[in-house]
């Protein structure tokens, strides 16, 4: 089988003594699912039976689950020596019971003989689903509340990783307690940590047990509430089975399953390959990760997946690259290859993983923030910082320092001093272990009226008509202002009675004011009434702005 070289799967079964009889059944000396607890009663789980298969030597067992009164659903590598069937006579199934040390007494325990079945075409083909339907000759009575069939999950429904599940079974439980049937709690894990490439699997694990021979087949449950079917028994990464270990599952939720069960006439065929996923990179924090695919077969559409090793937390999904932060420094990072197509989807894990170290970056994430009370304080990152130079120079920008202090990451810098206007503030770093030096700069606006939002540049000319630009700051951007251009005739210092032109235009970060046309001898001036306005939180008054342009 193609899982051979990887885990063990469940074909060597716990050994009996004596081939059962039609009427009872005497278990000799093995065990039951390590860590388990036994069922109070039958009624408990009346859907988990218990599968013999004779050998001619001695029998094996299996577990599985009771879909209907005539069909059992386990593991197909129960019915298949080496992908050959055996004969239908060597199969006895019992339900009804819970302790089989003794004779089955009717009417609680029932023993039928298999007259058929139906494997999965993809166990036979490739060995990858590893199920089988028997129907058992005659149909169990179902009509009492020891045997009763169990519903089987809707297509698509299926479970997730962090989902708490349980297992019901008849394999090892520990050495000397034999004949009874056991159920594990466990969570289940992402496919691939069970087995890498391999379709429609489900992968649990329980902290205090684990599966092991005997429960091939073994009816894997919802936990809470009226249980159903999710999965299916068929492989463990353990061959002690002595300490808690991951358990693989046929997950009866994917297309390539659900169709099969519902008879559907084609079986699409999900992607699956024998190779690995490979995470390639330096390790350095703000160099990227790349995770590489292996060769899938049957594969329509990828993605990926990258995740803490430590923990299983994505920490990213959707491209092939990962570029790990300053945060990640320290910790494992690892890749799953994600395929699907119309059968299905399927993981392929990397096989290693990078831990991310600390290196100089070239950008030192410095972030800046003015809160609503005028103090300036720094991002999440600033803890890697230990000391920045902080300066405040006047609106040109390259002007006058108005301040210059050196910081600590934890400070917060008092603005509320400065006088109204508009500044240039910086902080700079000069570097450390994690970091090269760098700086980042923001555009400063101290309380004031909003008429120091707007900056006025020397006229000019554009298409022949004399234009003024205003350099405007949010939040005055895309407000309708209301311009009034009033025009005097002057002679001798001295003016005459203006006349007054408006315009209305609606402002943006550089906007063109076109200068009505004017006399040689005319006084030009420009006045607008700004509304009051508020930036980050911060108010600013109304206020009237005036210019003179000669």
């Amino acid at each position: 089988m193609a899982l051979r070289a990887r885990v063990l799967v469940l074909v060597v079964l716990a050994t009996l003594a004596s081939t059962v009889p039609a009427a009872a059944f005497h278990a000799e000396p093995t065990a039951h699912i390590f860590g388990g607890t036994s069922p109070a009663s039958e009624a408990d789980a009346p859907w988990s039976v218990l599968v013999e298969v004779a050998t001619g030597v001695q029998p094996e067992l299996c577990s599985g689950s009771l879909i209907d009164a005539a069909h059992v659903l386990t593991a197909a590598h129960c019915v298949y020596s080496t992908l050959a069937p055996r004969a239908l006579s060597s199969f006895t199934v019992i339900a009804g019971a819970t302790d089989l040390t003794g004779p089955v007494a009717p009417p609680t325990g029932q023993v039928r003989r298999v007259g058929g079945w139906r494997a999965h075409p993809a166990y036979t083909a490739r060995g990858d689903v590893d199920l089988v339907i028997l129907t058992v000759s005659p149909a169990f009575d179902v009509s009492g509340a020891a045997v009763r069939p169990i519903a089987i999950v809707a297509p698509g429904q299926g479970p997730g990783p962090g989902v708490r599940v349980k297992l019901y079974g008849w394999g090892n439980e520990s050495p000397g307690v034999v004949g009874r049937e056991h159920a594990l709690d466990q969570t289940l894990l992402r496919p691939s940590a069970c087995a890498s490439g391999v379709p429609s699997l489900l992968c649990g694990r329980a902290d205090g047990g684990a599966a092991c021979v005997g429960d091939s087949g073994g009816g894997l449950v919802s936990a809470g509430g009226t249980p159903v079917l999710v999965g299916v028994e068929r492989l463990v990464l353990d061959s002690s089975c002595a300490r808690p270990a991951a358990n693989g599952y046929t997950d009866l939720s994917t297309p390539q399953v659900a169709s099969w069960l519902a008879h559907a006439a084609t079986v699409p065929i999900p992607p699956r390959t024998k190779g690995l996923a490979t995470i390639v990179g330096s390790g350095v924090a703000g160099e990227p990760l790349t995770c590489r695919a292996p060769l899938w077969s049957g594969s329509s559409r990828f993605r990926y997946e990258f995740v803490d090793v430590a923990s299983g937390v994505v920490l990213a999904t959707g491209g092939s690259t990962y570029t790990p932060t300053v945060h990640d420094v320290d910790r494992g990072v690892s890749c799953v290859s994600i395929a699907s197509s119309a059968g299905g989807t399927t993981e392929a894990a990397a096989a290693n993983g990078i831990v991310v170290r600390a290196a100089v970056l070239a950008d030192p994430a410095l972030q800046l923030f003015i809160s609503a009370e005028h103090a300036l304080t720094f991002g999440d990152a600033s803890s890697d910082f230990i000391y920045l130079h902080v300066t405040l120079r006047d609106r040109a920008g390259e002007g006058k320092v108005v301040l210059s202090k050196i910081v600590t990451d934890a400070d917060a810098v008092d603005l509320s001093h400065v006088r109204p206007g508009a500044y240039r503030l910086c902080a700079a770093f000069a570097g450390n272990i994690r970091y090269r030096a760098g700086r980042a700069c923001r555009r400063l606006i101290a309380r004031a009226s909003v008429t120091d939002l707007v900056r006025l540049m020397r006229p000019g000319r554009r298409s022949g008509r004399r234009v003024v630009r205003l350099l405007v700051d949010p939040p005055l951007v895309g407000r309708r202002v209301t311009f009034h251009w009033r025009l005097s005739r002057c002679r001798a210092q001295r003016c005459g009675p203006a006349r007054t032109v408006r315009r209305g235009i609606t402002l943006m970060s550089n906007t063109a004011l076109h200068v009505p046309s004017a006399r040689n001898d005319e006084r030009v001036e420009l006045s607008a009434r700004l509304a009051k306005a508020s930036v980050r939180g911060v108010p600013y008054a109304a206020g009237v702005w005036r210019a003179v342009l000669r």
